[in-house]
């Protein structure tokens, strides 16, 4: 089996054999190559989008390094079709930076930053995944509207959504299921890249907030939401981002 880049991780999940990769982009001219400062500061605490080359169907979701925590975690998207939750370790080997999925195989790569767009690049010099750095937490967009409980429920109903959470002390990624039938929120979840778990939280609607309480809790969160057309926005009361949602 073929070494993956860091951004390929979630192959070995199913030890996929090598087939014709999909066609590599170059790497641009602008791109400089990072040194080991710059790699510690690229992959210390990032959110970031991937995209992968080195299979012949296409892999792509987001991933959050802790370079300290010497973890790595996220959400993927394999074919366009089977979506999931990863987890891995990284590195950083003098200028090179290094990782390895879990049950899958160690590989360290060069890596090129353009703006906020980065290029992990393998041992034969091809590019092996393009990444484009995010802001942690993201800023609402104008598109993003203020929606009501109702709107909202109607919305997100039936809906499977990636989450990323970024108002707790380490960030959570979670894989869940909206059901305003049995007026629950189930799922996954990777808390700080180390700790995995069963998400099941019972909501309720108060007012123009939608409140929930995780299982085995006694506390509630109650959030307002804002509505983009690729997923939603879940605010604090003081009009802080809670989490963003995407839909799947």
């Amino acid at each position: 089996m073929k070494k993956l880049s860091v951004t390929a991780m979630v192959l070995s999940l199913w030890l996929v054999p090598a087939a014709s990769a999909l066609e590599r982009p170059p790497l641009p001219p602008a791109a400089k190559k990072l040194d080991a400062a710059g790699i510690a500061n690229l992959y210390g605490n990032r959110r970031a989008t991937f995209n992968n080359y080195t299979k012949d169907v296409p892999l792509s979701g987001e991933i959050i390094y802790d370079l300290a925590g010497k973890v790595m975690y996220g959400t993927y998207i394999w074919n366009n079709k089977d979506r999931g939750l990863f987890t891995g370790k990284i590195w950083a080997k003098g200028d090179r930076f290094c990782n390895k999925p879990d049950k899958g195989a160690q590989e360290c790569v060069d890596v090129y930053l353009d703006g906020q767009i980065y290029y992990e690049v393998g041992d034969d010099g091809k590019v092996v995944s393009v990444n484009t750095i995010l802001d942690y937490p993201p800023k609402l967009p104008a598109s993003a509207k203020p929606a009501s409980p109702e709107a909202f429920m109607a919305a997100s109903n039936g809906k499977r959504v990636f989450t990323t959470i970024f108002d707790l002390d380490k960030p959570v990624v979670a894989y869940l299921k909206w059901d305003w039938k049995k007026k629950r929120v189930t799922g996954d979840f990777i808390y700080g890249g180390t700790k995995k778990g069963k998400a099941d939280t019972r909501l309720s609607v108060e007012g123009n907030m939608i409140c929930g309480i995780n299982k085995g809790e006694k506390t509630k969160n109650c959030y307002t939401y804002c509505l983009d057309a690729d997923g939603f926005y879940e605010m604090t009361a003081d009009g802080k981002m809670h989490a963003w949602s995407s839909f799947q």
